[in-house]
């Protein structure tokens, strides 16, 4: 089994939504009971994702990386 080492995490605002990101340049929205809330999002990042962060209504995440975007 491979584990993605996980170096970002985010709660929607209402908490129904956790976004993770992590080594593998990628974005994952799970819902609260730990289950996928959709297929994992291309960052389109050259380099680690190291930062989430929802917008106040929770329609969008925002993802930060050390590539500078």
């Amino acid at each position: 089994m491979e584990v993605e080492i996980v170096n970002a995490v985010a709660f929607s605002p209402d908490k129904s939504i956790i976004a993770t990101g992590g080594n593998d340049k990628v974005v994952r929205l799970w819902k609260s009971d730990g289950k996928p809330a959709t297929k994992a999002l291309p960052s389109g990042h050259a380099d680690a994702v190291w930062g989430l962060s929802f917008r106040p209504d929770g329609k969008v995440v925002a993802s930060a990386s050390n590539d500078g975007t």
